[in-house]
């Protein structure tokens, strides 16, 4: 894996092959943090070619890196930190909602790669492109507001898809695929080589939550979301099987130093999955099956508990060092 400095223009600069530490991590979701990188050098390598905010790091054939953000430079140890946002994390940016006069956009589409094209439309498109190949699937979803990311990632994943990223040629390829399922080849267990977390059961458990951000009095910024019976979470209080008012559970979180409603409704939902489980089976595998993509699925059981479920891949985390290169897969239930 070779690391490439690409300029603001996205043409290639060079190949960077004096660093301590490259550290990268995409998920499913999440914020920005879920979804960074940062590179750490001696001053006298970044003095030498520096890498300027507004530039790319990334490694080809793949998705790895993304837009550098900030410099960070530590007189103390003469080293240079360099980090910005990956790939997924611009599409964390892009917002979906409804045209102008409607409470929510409806797209329907016989390939997936239309699908994300459609929601894309001209939102960075001096960065992304979409790929040109089938993917054929019988796609109809209705969006009210969403982040890019989760727009295309969650509802892909209703119809058996997943949404790769791949750098090459100086583009950032957006490819719809289907999902892998690894049940077959893969069981993971507590016996292996991993970490295993497995709780059954729920206290308190919740399929409502209201939201507080920032703001004052008629001014705050509120969110409300409820848990489907299918699993699923809505915003929108008209959608069939929201609880009624006898079944609701709800939880009040505030959350007042959210910087905007779109990281309020991400925190919210993450918030309400957490506490609407009534099971949850986790695992962490260091390195090994690297074929798994993010999406992709795999049996797990936990033989002390008995809980058996299926997983995705819900994480993957890259560490390139003096110690060769580490990839961490983390699966969630699904």
């Amino acid at each position: 894996m070779e690391l490439i400095h690409i300029d603001s223009s996205m043409r290639e600069l060079r190949f960077i092959d004096s660093f301590t530490k490259f550290d990268a991590a995409i998920s499913l979701g999440g914020d920005i943090d879920d979804n960074s990188w940062m590179i750490s050098m001696p001053v006298e390598c970044y003095s030498a070619f520096p890498i300027a905010t507004g530039d790319y790091v990334c490694i080809e054939d793949s998705e790895w890196g993304g837009l550098a953000e900030k410099i960070h430079h530590n007189s103390s140890n003469r080293t240079v930190e360099v980090s910005g946002v990956c790939w997924r994390g611009l599409l964390l940016r892009g917002v979906i909602r409804p045209n102008d006069g409607e409470t929510h956009l409806k797209i329907t589409a016989s390939d997936g790669n239309d699908v994300i094209r459609l929601l894309l439309g001209n939102k960075m498109s001096g960065i992304f492109s979409v790929s040109e190949e089938s993917c054929p699937i019988e796609y109809s979803y209705s969006f009210r507001y969403a982040t890019l990311l989760g727009g295309i990632t969650d509802s892909l994943e209703k119809f058996g898809c997943r949404l790769a990223i791949e750098f090459s040629d100086g583009r950032v390829m957006l490819k719809a695929e289907p999902i892998a399922d690894y049940s077959d080849k893969f069981e993971f267990s507590g016996d292996m080589d991993g970490g295993m977390v497995s709780e059954v059961g729920c206290m308190g458990g919740c399929n409502h939550i209201l939201a507080l951000g920032s703001g004052e009095m008629e001014n705050r910024q509120i969110v409300e979301l409820w848990k489907l019976p299918d699993g699923s979470i809505t915003d929108d209080p008209n959608a069939d099987g929201i609880p009624s008012e006898s079944e609701l559970r709800s939880y009040l979180y505030d959350y007042s130093a959210v910087e905007s409603p779109d990281e309020l409704k991400s925190y919210a939902r993450r918030k309400l999955k957490e506490f609407s489980r009534d099971s949850y089976l986790e695992f962490t595998l260091e390195d090994g099956v690297s074929e798994m993509n993010l999406g992709d699925t795999v049996g797990a059981k936990d033989k002390i508990t008995g809980l058996e479920q299926k997983l995705r891949v819900s994480e993957k985390i890259l560490t390139i060092d003096s110690g060769g290169i580490s990839l961490k897969h983390s699966m969630e239930a699904i």
